[in-house]
């Protein structure tokens, strides 16, 4: 009806009360919303909360504006953290990270994956962030991949720090129940799974180290 099977966002969007797990499992007598229109674009994330100065560009502009809660994100926008300044962002899946001071971020919103979940897609190109995703429910119904300069982290559930030192090094940490692996950014090595409680570090062109116990 809308030109594209991936085109099943659209459905829903106007039907949120089938639940956030992609996909839906319908059944006889279900009534549901579907326009006579493709909707406007939705946004692939919002700014939920900020503390102090934090800032925000659309890809097509320059200039920086001030990133207050409400602001929608869409693909490619960068949200930046000053000095002694947080920020959290939140995802069309309801998928969140808190950015901490000095942090910036490249949104990239959701991709279809073939499992047929919508993945959030963040680039942490400096500082640290945390994502919360819920508990993990084994059914893959939140998931995230943050890349950094050296790294490509991919979060299901649980919660979970990332940070970019002046270098380049990343570390990722698995802080929740929910499923973290990590890989290089570039061909170097495979992708290695990263335990709760246990946190993994990747330099530049380097494999992820041997996950260790965090402090």
């Amino acid at each position: 009806y809308y030109g594209a099977p991936q085109r099943h966002d659209v459905i829903h969007q106007y039907n949120r009360w089938l639940g956030a797990q992609l996909p839906h499992h319908l059944e006889e007598g279900q009534v549901l919303i579907l326009p006579k229109t493709l909707p406007p674009e939705l946004p692939d994330a919002e700014v939920t909360a900020a503390q102090r100065k934090v800032d925000a560009r659309a890809p097509d502009t320059a200039d920086w504006s001030s990133a207050r809660p409400g602001l929608d994100l869409y693909r490619g926008w960068r949200v930046n953290t000053q000095e002694r300044a947080s920020a959290e962002i939140t995802f069309r899946d309801d998928s969140r990270i808190e950015m901490r001071e000095n942090t910036l971020i490249i949104i990239y919103g959701g991709s279809q994956t073939k499992a047929r979940r919508e993945t959030s897609e963040a680039t942490l190109d400096r500082g640290a962030l945390r994502s919360r995703l819920g508990a993990y429910t084994g059914k893959s119904d939140r998931a995230l991949t943050v890349t950094t300069p050296s790294a490509v982290a991919e979060f299901e559930g649980g919660a979970n720090l990332v940070t970019v030192d002046d270098g380049g090094t990343s570390r990722v940490a698995n802080h929740g129940e929910g499923k973290t692996a990590v890989r290089s950014a570039g061909k170097t090595g495979g992708k290695v799974r990263v335990k709760p409680k246990m946190g993994s570090k990747v330099a530049k062109g380097k494999a992820p180290s041997t996950p260790k116990p965090l402090p």
